[in-house]
């Protein structure tokens, strides 16, 4: 479980910004962790306007088992992980 002490990084969307916190126990991988979060936000956001856009953001709510509704903190740290996976070993 994160706690305060083993958290390495938190982001805060806004209405028309984001802001990225990195912690003490921050490491390479933490800022493009929380910049997926946003990332996945962006792709809720822009989906509507974008066929392939609403075709990609289907498939992460396949792979996170989300039925169409809001993501849940869960579903957005599988995704913000699925990242940095595809981020360190070039496969999706």
């Amino acid at each position: 479980m994160r706690t305060a002490e083993t958290a390495k990084g938190e982001i805060e969307i806004l209405p028309n910004a984001a802001l990225i916190r990195l912690f003490k126990n921050a490491d390479a991988s933490t800022f493009m962790h929380e910049s997926a979060h946003l990332w996945l936000e962006g792709m809720v956001r822009n989906a509507p306007h974008s066929r392939q856009i609403a075709h990609d953001l289907q498939s992460i709510r396949d792979w996170v088992k989300n039925d169409g509704g809001q993501f849940t903190t869960a579903q957005h740290e599988q995704f913000a992980r699925g990242f940095e996976a595809y981020l360190f070993e070039g496969k999706s």
